[in-house]
């Protein structure tokens, strides 16, 4: 029923194509009901292509299509953007490095005519006339990029690719191509207490099927929840059950790309399907596309990405040198319908075979990481390119795309060059523990390799202990000690590096850095709260610890050094988990940041990482009810916060 991350067809299809006009969009409360939005339709000879990924993420965000040969007939590009409340933004889109438009989100004033806005206005849809700037029989790069103008979030639900092409040594397929922003919803949700449920949708593909050979459905979802699956989101084909809890983040975070092969339940006209949310709090459906006709399953491997090479066991690799063992990354996805069976894939440095390595079977839409090493005996230009079934034995959509390169220059081998500068030390709360961890970034900025040198540690001008550490030439690696320090505390921490002088080095002068150490006291609040209708009912405390940390500790380190913390992978301090107690979707329960009683500024959890503590403060991470999209609810435990210690170092008058 499902495909993960990515779905594509390629279907034979007749040319007879119907592409209606656009209905004008922007905001509505209930959304925009895909029954009125039917984009393109018809019949061709030829195929329709779908495509999509691959979750919530931050921009720049960037998708690649494989799409089919033939003649281009219509194509519409589709980005999913999350904006926040009464945040405004923009976004910005290319295809093929071409700029397709640059878009203001104005939330409930919106008024671009490709934007679908709905519920509190949050949330948007977009659609994009791509046909003059697709290309086919090549891989197809899509890229997104947001920005801020008032309280605007920016990420991107995923980039949904739709193309219609003509080709006359194909079957005759028939297509119905609907796009909005059909919005479900229990009552109260988005933002407005006195709206009443809007449990279901159905859209209509109407006209008489000329073919019973093969039915598929394809929907994209946004918002949807790892429900319970008997209770989850549902949908029907011409009243036959296709799946329960559809909707359930297959394709990535808040976003669903699902095919549903229907060929059983086709009728020869009325078709239609229906969605529901079921026990679900909110879920958009955004795009409902049926293809009749034949479907031809062949894979199509492609390498979409080659990374810059690596040295093992280090932080960071800043360049290459001649001698040295690197290892590539490289991954291979099968962006074909149909099955591919193992192969293998080749790394090429200017021509010369490296090495091969197997590549698994892979189904539609799935993709490997593959590892590569590779020694440049010499300085030089590289180009390293990694070859998908580069032996020849799988047969493809399309034979020209196997093929990624990269440019490299490796330097000649040098000496070595230890830098230590201040910004490399950092001062970090240690795990259950009153201690501090001095964490120390050691850069190798020469061509050469340092080995088994010390990294000293002096406290107020005092040895405390020396790691031993080996750094590969234009590499950096990470040391750490601990100090116990007493509350109220000042102290001077110096680090060197080579302490006994046993590495020549390009520069000697440069190996010495330190800063100041000074101790405060913090208490770590993490707390299940209870809300019963807007008010707190109880409160369950899941961590409460008094501890001393270094000045300038985040409340987001802070709570690392008490509890586990899972941010979901994200490349911000968004809590998603603490000690096992996960966001929740529906209802919608977050992870929310208080500072002496008092929200955070930032949008989400990000302030968690930017805000720095003071002596006395108390960081509260709360787990409450999202309530009508805003955070209504403040930690009154928390009293007599913030009258003590204000916030951000500020305490206001009182008297």
């Amino acid at each position: 029923m499902k495909n993960s991350k990515i779905i594509r067809i390629i279907l034979p299809l007749l040319i007879i194509l119907a592409f209606c006009t656009i209905a004008t969009a922007d905001y509505n409360y209930e959304g925009f009901f895909l029954k009125d939005h039917l984009v393109a339709s018809g019949t061709i000879k030829g195929g329709v292509f779908v495509d999509g990924g691959h979750g919530l993420a931050n921009p720049p965000y960037t998708q690649k299509f494989s799409v089919p040969n033939g003649t281009i007939q219509f194509a519409r590009l589709y980005v999913g953007v999350w904006g926040t409340g009464d945040g405004i933004g923009w976004v910005s889109a290319n295809l093929n490095s071409r700029e397709i438009s640059n878009l203001t989100l104005k939330n409930k004033e919106d008024t671009n005519p490709n934007v679908y806005s709905s519920g509190s206005g949050g949330s948007y849809w977009i659609g994009y006339n791509v046909t003059e700037y697709v290309i086919s029989g090549a891989i197809n790069t899509a890229t997104v990029n947001t920005g801020n103008i008032y309280s605007f979030d920016g990420r991107v639900y995923g980039i949904v690719l739709v193309v219609v092409y003509e080709d006359p040594s194909m079957s005759e397929v028939q297509y119905w191509i609907t796009e909005g922003k059909d919005a479900l919803y229990k009552a109260g949700a988005g933002g407005k207490p006195e709206a009443p449920a809007r449990d279901s949708t159905t859209v209509q593909f109407n006209g008489t099927i000329k073919s019973f050979e093969s039915a598929t459905l394809w929907t994209v979802y946004t918002s949807g929840d790892k429900t319970n699956p008997d209770t989850g989101d549902k949908a029907w084909f011409n009243g036959n059950l296709l799946g329960t809890d559809i909707a359930y983040q297959s394709s990535g975070d808040s976003f669903d790309l699902v095919q549903f092969n229907v060929t059983p339940y086709l009728k020869e006209s009325g078709n239609e399907v229906k969605y529901s949310r079921e026990d679900e709090t909110y879920l958009n459906v955004v795009n409902a596309i049926l293809v009749v006709g034949k479907q031809e399953e062949i894979p199509d491997l492609v390498v979409t990405s080659v990374e810059t090479p690596i040295l093992a066991d280090h932080e960071k690799t800043a360049a290459l040198v001649e001698k040295h063992e690197y290892t590539i990354n490289a991954t291979i996805e099968n962006m074909g319908t149909g099955i591919a069976n193992e192969s293998s894939a080749t790394l090429y440095a200017n021509g010369i075979k490296v090495s091969s390595v197997k590549v698994p079977s892979l189904e539609t839409g799935k993709s490997v990481e593959l590892n590569f090493t590779w020694t440049p005996t010499t300085s030089g230009n590289y180009t390293l390119k990694v070859t998908a079934d580069s032996e020849n034995v799988i047969n493809e959509s399309i034979e020209t795309n196997n093929e990624l390169a990269k440019e490299f220059y490796v330097e000649p081998e040098g000496k070595p060059d230890l830098e230590l500068l201040e910004e490399d030390i950092a001062l970090l709360p240690t795990r259950d523990s009153n201690a501090t961890t001095i964490q120390v970034s050691v850069k190798n900025n020469g061509a050469g390799d340092a080995y088994s040198f010390k990294v000293a540690l002096f406290i107020d001008g005092a040895l405390i202990k020396s790691n031993t550490l080996s750094v590969r030439a234009k590499a950096i690696k990470t040391t750490a000690f601990e100090y116990d320090a007493e509350y109220g505390s000042s102290h001077s921490v110096e680090v060197k590096l080579d302490s006994d002088n046993s590495i020549n080095e390009l520069d000697e002068n440069n190996n010495d850095a330190d800063i100041i150490l000074k101790v405060i006291q913090v208490k770590i609040l993490a707390t299940k709260d209870y809300i019963a209708t807007e008010e707190y009912s109880r409160s369950e405390k899941l961590v409460e610890v008094v501890k001393l940390v270094p000045d300038g500790t985040t409340p987001f380190n802070a709570l690392q050094s008490v509890a586990d913390v899972d941010t979901g992978g994200r490349d911000f301090t968004y809590i998603m988990e603490i000690n096992g107690l996960r966001k929740s979707d529906n209802p919608l329960i977050v992870w929310s940041v208080y500072i002496n009683g008092l929200p955070t500024e930032l949008y989400y959890h990000k302030h968690s990482g930017e805000y720095y503590l003071h002596d006395g403060d108390t960081a509260h991470f709360a787990y409450c009810n999202w309530i009508l999209g805003k955070y209504k609810p403040r930690p009154i435990t928390d009293f007599p916060e913030p009258f003590l210690h204000g916030f951000n170092g500020i305490v206001w008058n009182t008297t």
